[in-house]
């Protein structure tokens, strides 16, 4: 077993992993890199539907990861804490807030393209 002390805005805390916890640890963050560090590219590459999309994706994934792994150990909060964390901290705020804007917006103005959104310039900055 592995203790590591992690800090968030909530507080510290210690979450108690063993190599299977770490295993999944790994899979998560590099499922979650590549998802949340990225942006929409200035020239359009990207689309606002395509990024909610993908963190919907994240979202599921970390939401079914902790019953697809073993038990986390007795002592000390799981690997899959953090996993929660991140889901009612980070991706459900974004996505209940954006998902409905944008499928509005979609639905108001089917085929145009998504450039021309309102808060395009919004979405694609960020949080």
């Amino acid at each position: 077993m592995r203790r590591t002390h992690v800090t968030l805005p909530e507080g510290e805390f210690t979450i108690t992993s063993d190599a299977r916890a770490r295993e999944a640890a790994t899979r998560m963050f590099f499922q979650a890199a590549p998802r949340i560090g990225r942006r929409l590219d200035a020239d359009g590459g990207g689309t606002p539907r395509n990024t909610l999309n993908s963190l919907y994706a994240l979202f599921a994934m970390y939401r079914d990861q902790p019953t697809a792994d073993p038990p986390p150990p007795a002592d000390g909060l799981p690997v899959h804490w953090l996993a929660m964390a991140i889901l009612t901290r980070g991706l459900r705020p974004v996505l209940s807030v954006w998902h409905p804007r944008l499928a509005a917006y979609e639905r108001a103005h089917p085929g145009h393209a998504p450039a021309e959104w309102e808060e395009y310039a919004a979405f694609a900055a960020g949080p």
